[in-house]
């Protein structure tokens, strides 16, 4: 079908473009710290999970320590991974959801929260340790001298 109007065709395929658009990336306007926070919530899930995993295959128990070592760092690699690759397993999803909903996903509310966080990191740097009041402070009186012994009661 052809359309024979320019302006309308124009606006259609804008309109496409901008839904491909915004559903490249839906947390595109989330805050990073909040990212980081649900994929280590998600990254210690998976690791709980592959713990469970290796204790319910039932093979002997090790009591190397070393192989316990390795085995714990392996889980927690494999657990990051899970976490990092095509968005995780869909908990950071819903970990994101509900602690930063999809109403303050915008630009105008990232650039606030950005704004906020370097006000607050000014306000950080400038705090002062204080000691005490000098009217406080211990002050050192000149050394009574005492005699001990006969020489106390020849004098």
């Amino acid at each position: 079908m052809e359309i024979h109007r320019s302006h309308i065709e124009n606006h259609s395929q804008k309109a496409q473009k901008s839904k491909v658009k915004a559903s490249s990336d839906p947390f595109e306007h989330v805050p990073q710290d909040y990212k980081k926070v649900a994929q280590s919530i998600e990254q210690q899930f998976a690791e709980y999970m592959l713990k469970q995993m290796h204790t319910s295959i039932g093979r002997e128990e090790n009591n190397d320590s070393a192989m316990n070592y390795y085995e714990d760092l392996n889980q927690k690699e494999q657990a990051k991974t899970m976490a990092q690759v095509n968005s995780g397993l869909g908990i950071q999803k819903l970990i994101l959801d509900e602690i930063y909903p999809e109403k303050f996903r915008n630009p105008e509310a990232i650039a606030a929260y950005n704004q906020h966080k370097e006000k607050s990191q000014i306000k950080k740097n400038k705090i002062e340790m204080m000691g005490p009041p000098s009217e406080l402070k211990p002050t050192m009186k000149e050394k009574a001298s005492i005699t001990i012994g006969r020489e106390a009661n020849h004098e």
